[in-house]
């Protein structure tokens, strides 16, 4: 009987272990890599991430030769205001979130899969955690696979693949040099060069 209630209890330790929640901090800055198979659109640069007020910055990188625009993105998910700033030009667009605020973290419903060792042995490697969650609701059908590291639940890897409010998407963000710290007033300031004020002359 005591092997029996012994088994069990070390059998309840693994399933929690596997199911353990990760809880990832809720304001960093890091360099982002993002990649969209759809359109073959890649982008990098320094992302600022505030899940406390529900904002988001992404200021890309300026590369010579550049064919496209490179772009200041703030988005106020609870204002419900997107800022994208040509950073060549100066010309700014206003516009609602094309989408809710998802913080970047387990949520619920996401499934431990496994934890994997970057490097070459264990003393010096980093352990990764892997979690995904496959998602059937009117604005979001496909799977999503996250991975973040295993002690800390600093974010590394996101990935989607499916339909997202009823467009295909298929998307992959690498997360570098994650720095945890307090977010500050001027990290989300509005543009001036968006303000509907700006470049008017008072007569």
């Amino acid at each position: 009987m005591f092997k029996f209630v012994l088994l069990f209890v070390v059998s309840s330790v693994v399933v929690f272990a596997q199911e353990r929640a990760c809880v990832a901090p809720k304001q960093f800055e890091s360099r982002l890599y993002q990649y969209d198979h759809y359109t073959n659109f890649y982008r990098k640069g320094r992302m600022i991430y505030d899940a406390v007020g529900e904002r988001v910055r992404f200021i890309e990188e300026t590369a010579e030769n550049q064919t496209r625009p490179s772009e200041d993105i703030l988005i106020l998910f609870r204002e419900r205001k997107e800022y994208t700033l040509d950073l060549k030009t100066g010309k700014c667009v206003t516009s609602s979130p094309k989408m809710d605020f998802r913080p970047i973290g387990v949520e619920p419903g996401y499934k431990h899969a496994e934890d994997l060792i970057i490097g070459s042995i264990p003393e010096e490697g980093v352990e990764i955690s892997v979690w995904y969650m496959t998602e059937n609701s009117t604005d979001v059908q496909g799977t999503f696979i996250s991975e973040f590291t295993r002690h800390d639940c600093i974010p590394f890897y996101h990935e989607f693949e499916g339909m997202m409010h009823g467009g295909k998407m298929h998307y992959h963000r690498t997360y570098y040099d994650v720095t945890l710290r307090e977010i500050k007033p001027e990290d989300f300031n509005v543009p001036k060069e968006c303000s509907p004020h700006f470049g008017t002359t008072l007569l």
